[in-house]
């Protein structure tokens, strides 16, 4: 049996047991701050944690012990990176090495890329090795990875429970969307503020999001080929009077050869344009009122920018009262605000750890880092670009300078 298959099977054994062993009362932000000291075994290789987009984590865990390192299966607890499958091509190397290593009777937890991962992309990161372009914060969970529709998990927990947020919470929360949406801050920032001039003719337009061609989120998100199919025939039976923009993403392309998307083979035709060129979310949120996603981020993004939010999967922020949602989606029991969603998945469920910053930051930290640091500015403002230009007028002065 090949080292994938054991991992799969192995991977496939830790979802069931932790089904049945999960401790409901556990606070996992809490858990996983409590292990920050001990010696930590990491499903990634030294050089993504010392050069590349894991080079923030020894930040928050002093004693890590990377997954290609003598004694990594030793260690008091681990943390696995992203999925197995049985398509090896499909499989996270380091989740294979991992699985094939470790112990369930120790603290095991998965971890993800956060929801404002990075100044730029993990491909920028990897393609460059620039450490400055590391992942700014992860979710970690200890039953699931937050985007398996199927498997409960901490924050579907969370947002089940009868915790409610406070005034000030609330608050803090519905000021931080509005600073991400006036500042165009999103998961990855290496995409360029303007959008592409749009074609004449139409009144209105909706957004369709591609995605990475059977990435884990739409694989566990219960949407394929067929699903997106479905989805943009959706967009324009519904909206007969729009045009459709169909948004590539940013994945296939930075790396076209190696990241196709459901909807690469089409091309510009009638109402549909397919927009294949990097863009800021933000952007395009401004041109569009509705957006088609099958588990995108953006479709949570969308709702930030006050869209109306189709989804045709099941992504982690569906089923709980504020999208359009084409199908029922499992273990997802009551009814959350927007801001409540932000808190909980921003602000509750991710750990940050920003350079130059105390460990766990703060996410006004990382939002602060993302603005200094990415290579993309904001446009001017309708305001900046009305007023009048500012005039610098240079009074000589004479004898200055001047021999005697």
């Amino acid at each position: 049996m090949s080292n994938n298959q054991i991992a799969y099977n192995r991977f496939k054994e830790f979802l069931e047991y932790r089904q049945l062993t999960y401790d409901p009362d556990l606070d996992i932000r809490e858990s996983v701050l409590s292990i920050t000291d001990l010696k930590v075994g990491f499903g990634l290789v030294r050089s993504v944690l010392q050069s590349g987009f894991g080079a923030n984590l020894p930040r928050l865990f002093s004693d890590f012990i990377p997954v290609d390192a003598i004694g990594c299966e030793s260690c008091d607890a681990f943390i696995a990176h992203g999925t197995v499958s049985s398509d090896v091509a499909s499989s996270h190397k380091g989740a294979v090495e991992l699985f094939n290593k470790i112990s369930f009777d120790k603290s095991v937890f998965l971890v993800e890329t956060g929801f404002l991962a990075t100044t730029h992309s993990w491909i920028h990161s990897s393609r460059e090795k620039d450490p400055s372009y590391a992942c700014l914060g992860y979710v970690y969970d200890d039953i699931s990875h937050y985007f398996m529709a199927d498997y409960p998990n901490r924050i579907i927990q969370k947002l089940n429970s009868d915790d409610q947020l406070s005034a000030k919470e609330l608050e803090r929360a519905r000021h931080l969307i509005q600073r991400i949406v006036e500042r165009r801050i999103s998961k990855y920032n290496a995409q360029p503020m303007h959008a592409p001039a749009m074609t004449e003719g139409y009144t209105r337009r909706v957004l369709v999001c591609d995605q990475a061609y059977a990435d884990a989120s739409t694989v566990y998100g219960k949407v394929d080929e067929a699903a997106f199919e479905k989805m943009l025939v959706a967009a324009l039976k519904e909206n007969p009077d729009a045009e459709i923009l169909v948004k590539t993403h940013p994945d296939s392309s930075w790396e076209k050869s190696k990241r196709a998307g459901y909807y690469s083979h089409l091309k510009s035709s009638g109402r549909v344009r397919l927009l294949r060129e990097p863009v800021n979310p933000y952007a395009i949120f401004e041109l569009v009122d509705k957006v088609y996603v099958g588990t995108s981020q953006m479709g949570l993004e969308a709702l930030f920018a006050g869209k109306k939010v189709v989804c045709f999967g099941a992504p982690f922020y569906a089923g709980w009262g504020l999208t359009d949602d084409r199908q029922l989606i499992s273990h997802r029991n009551r009814q959350r605000s927007l801001e409540e969603l932000f808190y909980y998945f921003y602000i509750w469920y991710t750990i940050y750890h920003v350079p130059g910053h105390a460990v766990p930051s703060k996410i006004e930290d990382v939002l602060d880092y993302i603005e200094a640091n990415r290579p993309f500015s904001l446009p001017p403002t309708k305001a900046e670009v009305a007023a009048p230009p500012k005039v610098s007028v240079v009074i000589p002065v004479y004898g200055v300078g001047r021999r005697h």
